[in-house]
């Protein structure tokens, strides 16, 4: 591409001209894509794939931000779920402590009843 800069324009072949048009609509879809912080961030780069490279070392690379984010729900819904059994287990020990003619036997068929309600597998 940098044979696009030191050419002049009437030397240009079909296919350079039209490679420049794409790279210019790259450029401008990249630009509208961003907002003034991004912008001038990338405003000096002269290609679309300079561009791109300067928002993907800023940003690091998409895929691994998806595996994170990914991570980061699961991790989010596990605590949840903890949650709710603690809140389950709390609730189940105030029951028990009114009532006095409850066996242990029971109370441990329950407490397994809301693990594994509560509980994922695996």
């Amino acid at each position: 591409m940098d044979l696009l800069l030191k050419k002049p324009w009437s030397q240009w072949t079909n296919e350079e001209c039209e490679m420049a048009k794409l790279d210019c609509t790259a450029q401008n879809i990249i630009a509208y894509a961003l907002d003034s912080n991004e912008f001038f961030r990338i405003s000096k780069c002269k290609f679309a794939k300079e561009m791109w490279d300067t928002l993907k070392a800023t940003h690091g690379n998409i895929n691994e931000s998806k595996e994170v984010k990914t991570r980061n729900q699961a991790r989010r819904k596990k605590r949840q779920n903890r949650k709710s059994l603690n809140l389950c287990f709390m609730a189940k020990k105030e029951d028990d402590s009114s009532s006095v003619s409850s066996s242990n036997s029971s109370n441990s068929e329950n407490y397994s009843q809301l693990l594994q309600a509560f509980v994922p597998a695996g």
